[in-house]
């Protein structure tokens, strides 16, 4: 009986605090040690019997391995049903620790692109390979009220959305990025705002957007899926969401040279959290760059 599995494998203290952990939110094995301060072996084997019981799924991305509570079927169900007797005490402590490593490696991410900011526009040329995301944006978008750029860096993107928008507002964490922004649109009188904050808590009202582009950014994100459900959020019904992204690769040196979270995603799983935020008639583009890695751009409309 898949109950009796389930019981299993909870009836040890610390199953029950990954499980509770990984509800809130997805970890590779690393972060999931950092938080309960416990040696690889030991979190591995109860990983294992909380992925074999169902209760947990896990995703590979090149070498490392994420964690997440399951959130379908007779495993969620399970869960829901005894949440209310896991509450409190260790769990709190131990969301809050899980809390401060993503906290740190936020600011770690930061502040590397606040190292690089003068140099981004050569990095990012030479890393895609003489590709111009603008000619896509630009090529399949034509007026519009307000354009957002979601992780915006020095402007890149600004500079042409600026020709096809009343209004630009580009986003960005890195406060470096921001102010190389800033100088290159001092003239801009109004037409561009630029605005520092989280992409997965944006800094805008709803309904405020007709345009959102995430143009080589996705990568980045700790939890794209809450980006999305963000970028959502702020575009008016019917109003275009715009990836531009890194299909799946094994190239780890993206990760260790950029620090990029996760090797690109698979189609399936773009469209995945499209439809999950509610975004329908998604187009895929493919762009096969020059150094064996590929680019694809995503077209989708807000429902």
């Amino acid at each position: 009986m898949k109950v009796q599995q389930y019981f299993k494998a909870l009836s040890d203290e610390t199953r029950i605090r990954i499980v509770k952990l990984l509800e809130h939110r997805e970890l590779s094995v690393n972060e999931i040690m950092a938080v309960l301060g416990m040696g690889q072996s030991r979190v591995s084997r109860h990983l294992r019997v909380l992925a074999d019981s169902g209760l947990l799924k896990s995703r590979r991305d090149g070498l490392w391995v994420f964690y997440s509570a399951v959130d379908e079927g007779e495993g969620r169900a399970f869960l829901t049903s005894v949440e209310s007797l896991l509450r409190g005490g260790i769990f709190d402590i131990d969301r809050n620790r899980a809390y401060e490593i993503a906290a740190a490696r936020l600011r770690e991410t930061r502040n590397f692109f606040n190292s690089i900011a003068p140099e981004w526009e050569n990095i990012r040329s030479e890393l895609l390979a003489g590709f111009d995301p603008t000619v896509h944006v630009v090529s399949t978008e034509g007026r519009v009220s307000t354009a957002v750029d979601l992780g915006c860096g020095t402007g890149d993107l600004i500079a042409t959305l600026s020709k096809m928008a009343d209004r630009v507002i580009g986003i960005d964490n890195s406060p470096a990025m921001i102010e190389l922004a800033r100088k290159r649109f001092l003239g801009a009188n109004g037409h561009v705002d630029l605005r520092l904050g989280e992409l997965e808590h944006l800094p805008l009202p709803d309904n405020e957007a007709d345009l959102v582009v995430l143009n080589m950014v996705m990568h980045h994100l700790a939890s794209p899926a809450a980006c999305f459900v963000e970028s959502r959020r702020i575009l008016k019904n019917a109003g275009v969401f715009k990836i531009i992204e890194f299909d799946k690769h094994s190239n780890e040196r993206l990760r260790a040279d950029f620090g990029d979270r996760h090797l690109g995603f698979s189609e399936h799983e773009v469209v995945r959290f499209l439809e999950t935020a509610c975004f329908g008639g998604v187009g895929v583009e493919e762009v096969p760059l020059k150094n064996g890695l590929v680019v694809k751009i995503y077209t989708s409309r807000a429902l």
